[in-house]
């Protein structure tokens, strides 16, 4: 068991803009006393140079003049750090009560290493109401794993908990476009205790816009893809050794799996699925393919969506799922948003996914546009 008075860092880092980063600082600093906060910003906006002015003395500041990179950031922030108990923040969330820090260093008593429950902030935006639903399953799959397994093969690093000796087991962060994924597989491995923190939560800020949201998501697909690629054996050898946890976890996070698993093993027509992938692999870099393969491949699943009482019961199963986990998390659930997430968005995700894994395992491609993965400090 951990001690209660272990000194804590919380460590932010930004690229340019500010996004959440003054409701954080703020949150953070009418919270918890002597809790030392670190903030690394690679380029930082005058938006942001004037945020950081507010909280001068109060916060320990690292300015890079040239962007580093996020997982140069980290590295650079844990070596200044003086804490034992380090908390990672990205810049678009920030805690949901005053007593936040409290209520992970309790919760990371009797653990190694820690996820914080996120919620996204619903706006007007059709982008925000979708990626709610993401969230609900991203959150319930962590769950999953640290209910049944105590241990978690990748999570969702924008709200993150660790102890130092623990960060030190597994190497630090390491250079690659997804360090939460490689992490969250580094500590499985090493057989670090998990926990999924529900006491508290961050507020996490949703794509702006479709083009915002694509290119994100594009990047997460790389990295998902680059992470699968390199560790695949082991992946594998987890899912043979927990089914119970990791198909369930799966298909919530891609519903609309079941979906294209059911063309790929029922529908014979090898030359439409050849044009699908062929779809699927421009996508992959052009966003403006997106649509048209997701209509392709809707027509491809005609037999599926002509039958509706699969169709009824896969959304209603689904609906219940999610329904149940929102309610476990306390989070909202709201059924004509689901049913939209459910036939149009969560598809395009998947397609985004596959896009990602045939830009890398076959086209061997792994660079991502406006993103940096740095090696030095």
């Amino acid at each position: 068991m951990k001690k209660a008075s272990s000194k804590i860092s919380v460590i932010i880092p930004l690229y340019r803009d500010a996004e959440e980063l003054d409701n954080s600082l703020n949150a953070l600093i009418n919270g918890k006393k002597h809790t030392e906060i670190i903030v690394v910003a690679d380029q930082p906006s005058k938006e942001t140079i004037e945020i950081l002015s507010k909280y001068n003395g109060r916060i320990t500041t690292i300015i890079n003049r040239e962007r580093k990179g996020k997982v140069n950031a980290l590295n650079k922030a844990i070596n200044r750090a003086k804490g034992d108990l380090l908390i990672f923040l990205d810049n678009d969330v920030y805690p949901a009560d005053d007593d936040f820090i409290e209520k992970i260093a309790e919760k990371m008593k009797n653990a190694d290493i820690g996820e914080v429950l996120k919620e996204i902030i619903i706006t007007d935006s059709f982008i925000s109401k979708m990626v709610y639903y993401d969230y609900i399953s991203f959150n319930f799959s962590s769950y999953l794993f640290s209910r049944f397994l105590k241990k978690c093969i990748g999570f969702n690093g924008a709200a993150v908990a660790i102890w130092r000796e623990a960060l030190e087991k597994i190497g630090g962060f390491h250079p690659t476009v997804s360090e939460d994924l490689d992490l969250g597989l580094k500590s499985f491995i090493k057989g670090l205790r998990y926990t999924f923190i529900t006491e508290t939560r961050v507020y996490n800020r949703a794509p702006q816009d479709f083009k915002e949201w694509f290119s994100q998501r594009k990047r997460w697909a790389i990295g998902a893809a680059i992470w699968v690629r390199d560790n695949w054996k082991t992946l594998l050898e987890i899912l043979v050794k927990n089914p119970k946890v990791m198909l369930p976890s799966v298909f919530m996070i891609f519903p609309s799996l079941i979906v294209f698993i059911t063309f790929l093993t029922a529908y014979n027509h090898s030359l439409e699925k050849i044009a699908l992938l062929t779809l699927l692999t421009l996508s992959s870099k052009v966003g403006f393919f997106l649509p048209i393969t997701l209509l392709t491949a809707y027509g491809f699943f005609y037999f599926i969506f002509n039958n509706l009482i699969i169709t009824i019961l896969n959304l209603i199963i689904f609906s219940i799922l999610y329904y149940f986990a929102s309610k476990k998390l306390r989070l909202q659930f709201k059924l004509r948003h689901f049913i939209t997430f459910y036939l149009l968005y969560n598809p395009l995700w998947l397609l985004i996914i596959l896009g990602g894994l045939i830009r890398v395992l076959v086209l061997r491609k792994e660079n991502v546009h406006d993103w940096v993965v740095s090696k030095g400090i």
